[in-house]
């Protein structure tokens, strides 16, 4: 399902895709297993051989084996001094969309996460998880197509490498940005609010964090936030009067004091659509889904499928009927001899219901 452009010798190895040496500018590696409309994609990248040049995904590509024209889409890009933004398909991919002089404030070339988000004319990138470029533009806004991790001139390696598309299963219409992301100059944007301190940053991310994810591992936090180790554990030592610290096996596990209550457990089904952040924002998630089950919600490739929860564990999975103009839902479980209650199911794929109507019943 990858093919390779720029004559380029790409590895795929324990879930990271690597490109040595320096080669020609269109060295790309093209998922061709669909076409995307609406999606994030994030991947944690490094520059190996670094020359000058960037790196990034080519995206909206009509033809997986195309080059880059006026119809078959654009790149979205970093480049080696930290300089972000979006080539345009227009004569080879000469021409810029956007601000065109927006440096990444918290970049290095050694390792860095990049995001982008493109929902219709909207386009956005997030280096190490802070907003770094923003743009509505015609250009932007393309029919669906492929997408490709491009390396160009430059050697990279590439890990955590996901995708989610956005529609109605997980409320693209409910999705928001800040107005400062629609106000792009020709210098450095900041798009969130300026706060006096790093430390203070930090400690509201670790707050924002621990609040709505509690209980959750050190690594947990930095693989959520894309923080350095360093940065992580400074962000928790400035909350730790907020924390309280339970250990279990091997891991210490940290819960924010508003969520320590003692809460009577009653049985109850949820149906969670892709990429809910119940699964994607931990590293370990062996405690709501057995490792030998993992491939049942995601696979190697960070593809992450609607799953059943149940009593907190991940039991099997769902999908809309693919029955035109009739309302259903079916499900399946693999896990041995569960025993899931019907009735709560019932109430899961109603909630469902009422939630893909519009309704606020």
């Amino acid at each position: 399902s990858w093919y390779e452009l720029g004559g380029a010798d790409w590895r795929i190895e324990n879930e990271t895709l690597s490109l040595s040496g320096t080669g020609e500018w269109g060295r790309a590696l093209v998922f061709t297993e669909k076409k995307y409309k609406n999606f994030i994609i994030e991947g944690t990248f490094s520059m190996t051989d670094v020359t000058a040049g960037l790196v990034g995904f080519q995206l909206y590509k009509t033809e997986s084996n195309g080059v880059l024209n006026g119809n078959n889409g654009y790149v979205v890009f970093v480049e080696s001094g930290g300089r972000v933004g979006a080539y345009d398909g227009v004569n080879g991919g000469s021409n810029e969309f956007g601000g065109t002089n927006i440096m990444a404030t918290n970049f290095t070339p050694d390792e860095f996460t990049f995001r982008v988000t493109s929902i219709g004319d909207l386009l956005t990138i997030d280096i190490n998880g802070m907003p770094a470029y923003a743009t509505r533009h015609d250009r932007a806004n393309m029919e669906a197509g492929y997408i490709a991790v491009h390396a160009g001139s430059i050697g990279i390696t590439v890990k955590n490498l996901w995708i989610m598309e956005l529609d109605d299963t997980n409320n693209i219409d409910g999705i928001y940005f800040e107005d400062a992301l629609y106000e792009q100059n020709e210098v450095v944007q900041q798009a969130v609010k300026v706060l006096d301190t790093k430390e203070e940053a930090l400690a509201k991310l670790a707050i924002k964090y621990f609040r709505s994810h509690s209980p959750a591992s050190l690594q947990d936090f930095i693989w959520w936030s894309g923080l350095s180790i360093t940065e992580a554990k400074q962000a928790v030592r400035l909350i730790d009067s907020e924390l309280i610290t339970e250990r279990m096996g091997e891991t210490d596990w940290l819960i924010h004091n508003s969520c320590a209550r003692n809460v009577r457990a009653k049985q109850v089904v949820h149906l969670l659509p892709s990429y809910d952040e119940y699964l994607i924002s931990y590293k370990d998630r062996s405690m709501a889904l057995a490792p030998e089950y993992y491939r049942k919600a995601f696979n190697t490739f960070g593809i992450f499928y609607p799953v059943i929860l149940y009593n907190g564990k991940i039991v099997g999975n769902w999908n809309k009927s693919a029955k035109k103009k009739q309302f259903g839902i079916e499900s399946s479980f693999f896990i041995p001899g569960i025993e899931v209650d019907e009735g709560e199911l019932d109430k899961a794929k109603e909630r469902f219901r009422v939630f893909s109507s519009g309704r606020n019943d």
